[in-house]
C-alpha cells in the first residue's frame, strides 16, 4: 500500500517529536507547515536523482524541435516535461535496438569527437534523426515504493531537524539514519529489478571500441 505525501511528512515530523500536520494546503500557514513545504521539493528532487528508481523510471521518444540553433549538431530534441525529467539514465539513437547507459558512456567518451549527443538545458542535441530515452521522472510521492518512501521521510526529518529543534547533534544523527535508509532503498530497488526484470532490461556488456554498457530496448517507448 502506497503512502501519501502527507503521511511521509508526518512520519518525518514524528521523528522530530512534532505534532502531525492536518494538510499541506497553501492555507496551512503554521510555522512548521511553512518550513516543511519549503523543504519538500528540494528533498524530493535530491532523493529521486540518487538512483534509477523503478517507480520513477519512464521511457519516451523525444520530439524533434524545429528552428533551433544547434551549433555543431544537426538536431535538437525536447526533454520530457510531463512528467518532468530529472535525469536521463539510458538513451537509444536512430531507432536502434539497444540502449546506452549514460553514466558509463560519459566515462568512456569524454572528448567532443566521440560524442553522440549532448545535453543543453531542456534540449538534447544529436546528429541522430530519432532519440528514445529512459529517465527518472518527477513522479507523485504516491508512486514511491515502501523503501523509497521510508528513505524520503528520513531525509526530510534530517533536513528539517535543525530548523525545528535547533540541535546540531540530532541533525547529524538523523543524517546518518537517512543515509542508511537510502542505501537500503537502493538495494531493494536493485533487487526488485533483478527479480522482476522489465522487458528491455540489461542483457550484458559488449567489448571492443564501444565498451560501454548496453541494454536491450524491447517495446517500452510510449
Amino acid at each position: 500500500m502506497s503512502s501519501s505525501l502527507l503521511e511521509m511528512v508526518n512520519k518525518a515530523l514524528a521523528t522530530l517529536g512534532q505534532q502531525p500536520l492536518v494538510s499541506l494546503a497553501s492555507t496551512n500557514t503554521t510555522p512548521t507547515a511553512i518550513i516543511v513545504k519549503n523543504s519538500i521539493n528540494i528533498v524530493t528532487e535530491a532523493i529521486l536523482t540518487e538512483a534509477d528508481w523503478n517507480c520513477a523510471r519512464k521511457t519516451a521518444k523525444l520530439a524533434k524541435l524545429a528552428n533551433q540553433k544547434n551549433i555543431g549538431w544537426k538536431n535538437a530534441f525536447a526533454i520530457p516535461t510531463e512528467p518532468p525529467c530529472l535525469q536521463i539514465v539510458q538513451i537509444s539513437l536512430d531507432d536502434g535496438d539497444t540502449f546506452i547507459d549514460i553514466n558509463d558512456y560519459y566515462n568512456h567518451n569524454a572528448g567532443p569527437k566521440e560524442s553522440l549527443f549532448d545535453l543543453d538545458e531542456n534540449r538534447l542535441l544529436s546528429n541522430s534523426e530519432s532519440v528514445v530515452i529512459k529517465y527518472t521522472a518527477l513522479v507523485d510521492h504516491s508512486k514511491f515504493d515502501a523503501a523509497l518512501a521510508d528513505a524520503f521521510s528520513a531525509r526530510l526529518a534530517a533536513e528539517l531537524c535543525y530548523a525545528i529543534t535547533a540541535s546540531t547533534s540530532n541533525a547529524e544523527y538523523l543524517q546518518k539514519i537517512a543515509e542508511r535508509k537510502l542505501r537500503k532503498a537502493k538495494s531493494r530497488n536493485a533487487l526488485n529489478r533483478n527479480i522482476v526484470r522489465p522487458e528491455g532490461e540489461v542483457i550484458g556488456v559488449r567489448g571492443g571500441e564501444s565498451s560501454y554498457i548496453r541494454f536491450d530496448m524491447g517495446d517500452e517507448a510510449e
